[in-house]
């Protein structure tokens, strides 16, 4: 009986090991499989070159590009090395005969340039932005840029905290042949209003309404910072609640009042 007992225990504890060996076996093959990240390796590094290696247009962008959206899903986080090594990368593929950067990567790497750079300081990433973007500008790069594009550095730059002129980027839209629309005015608009230039948020909304766009909640909204942000709290409820809402032809939100009062408690 004992005896029985043994080689049943024996025979157990076998497939325990054996199933243990073969979970192990697994988990070491998915980590061989798992994607590195490219940062922090060296610019000779083979796996680094490889990015170099893919073909057609802007390839090398494109797979870096790509490499690193992959990472920030499932990281939450953008590196730093990561961008600038695509930056290089842009740069690199303006210079050479591969027709340049493809229109989407060249927009996905500026969204790249934002809040996804958790270390680094706001200042930094807007600089890193105005690199890219300057990149993806130059001379051979074969970057056709939209009004989309525009409003993804509008975005990105504003999450950055940085200051804009929306004269220059206006002209610079021009010097594209591109006509701002909409959304690209409200954010604009906003940007304005976030650093307090109620003068310069109005003459906005008029060249907005000007070009054909019509003014609605979001520049309502946008205004109710702007007043807060210039120290005319006290005039919101009348020249903006009551005059600018009524000229527009919206209704005081429930989203409105929030924003007046956490402005308030800014």
């Amino acid at each position: 009986m004992i005896r029985a007992l043994c080689i049943v225990s024996g025979t157990a504890l076998a497939r325990t090991n054996a199933l243990s060996s073969s979970s192990l076996s697994r988990t070491a093959a998915a980590a061989t499989f798992s994607p590195v990240r490219f940062g922090h390796r060296k610019a000779n590094d083979p796996k680094t070159r490889d990015f170099e290696k893919a073909s057609g247009k802007g390839g090398a962008v494109r797979r870096a590009v790509r490499h690193i959206h992959y990472h920030w899903r499932r990281t939450g986080r953008v590196y730093r090395e990561d961008v600038e090594a695509a930056i290089v990368l842009a740069a690199k593929a303006a210079a050479s005969d591969d027709g340049g950067v493809l229109d989407k990567d060249g927009d996905d790497l500026i969204k790249c340039c934002g809040g996804g750079m958790v270390d680094v300081p706001k200042a930094e990433r807007a600089q890193i932005a105005l690199r890219a973007w300057q990149t993806l500008m130059g001379e051979g790069a074969g970057f056709q840029p939209t009004v989309s594009h525009f409003r993804t550095l509008l975005h990105v730059q504003m999450a950055n905290e940085h200051p804009l002129s929306a004269e220059d980027f206006l002209s610079e839209m021009a010097s594209r042949g591109l006509a701002p629309d909409g959304k690209t005015y409200e954010m604009l608009v906003l940007a304005r209003c976030r650093a307090g230039d109620l003068a310069g948020a109005e003459e906005l909304v008029d060249s907005m309404v000007a070009d054909g766009n019509a003014a609605g909640k979001a520049v309502r909204d946008a205004m109710v910072v702007g007043y807060v942000k210039a120290g005319k709290a006290d005039l919101v409820e009348k020249e903006v609640f009551q005059e600018m809402s009524n000229r527009l032809g919206v209704a005081v939100t429930a989203k409105t009042q929030a924003i007046f009062i956490t402005e308030l408690i800014r």
